[in-house]
């Protein structure tokens, strides 16, 4: 197999996929180019549509448009993170707790509120957001040096924790599970070569 194959990622899902999709590529299809890109947030749809991207990644599209398919790579749920050593907070979080502390939010559209302000305005309560910062990678390192907590999926939170002095606790409130999705246009539903290449990021997160 040989051309190139473009994908829309969000960062830290490089980080799962790519050191388990490259050498696969290489055994299996070493002709075959790979082009990540960033693309945080939103479907690109123009890009998918026109070719630029062929395949789009991510935990947030919503509801798809007319021409696009998409196939659910796993599901996931929200933790909190906090540095270790924090003065406040031990091993575990209750609520009081979660709502006294400052916040930083993962903002990838430019916004300040997420999933969690929308939860906690049903139980008629708000916590204080301080910062919100546009990738995946960088609020890691912001926890490390700060008092401040991060609410993230539990596999980005174990990518924090691999390379980071944090600790990881349950969010002490319910929230809907984030379900990543890889999406793609219909001009290349039933190509042979994005089949594959489809089939293989899939394997690459079930194995």
């Amino acid at each position: 197999m040989t051309g190139v194959q473009t994908c829309a990622l969000p960062i830290f899902f490089e980080h799962l996929v790519l050191p388990k999709l490259l050498p696969l590529l290489q055994t299996q299809a070493p002709g075959l180019i790979l082009h990540s890109r960033s693309a945080e947030g939103r479907l690109p749809k123009e890009q998918l549509e026109q070719g630029q991207f062929d395949v789009a990644i991510a935990g947030f599209f919503g509801d798809l448009p007319d021409g696009f398919y998409k196939r659910k790579l796993y599901e996931d749920h929200f933790v909190c993170i906090v540095r270790e050593g924090h003065p406040r907070i031990g091993k575990s979080l209750t609520l009081d707790q979660y709502l006294a502390e400052r916040h930083v939010l993962i903002s990838p559209q430019g916004d300040l509120r997420g999933v969690i302000d929308v939860q906690l305005e049903k139980k008629k309560k708000k916590r204080q957001v301080i910062a919100g910062i546009s990738n995946f990678l960088t609020p890691g390192g912001v926890i490390a040096a700060s008092d401040c907590v991060l609410t993230v999926p539990s596999r980005l939170a174990e990518v924090y924790r691999q390379r980071l002095p944090i600790k990881v606790m349950e969010l002490p409130l319910t929230a809907p599970p984030v379900v990543m999705l890889i999406a793609w246009h219909e001009r290349t539903h039933r190509d042979p070569l994005h089949q594959w290449f489809r089939d293989k990021i899939v394997q690459c997160i079930e194995s």
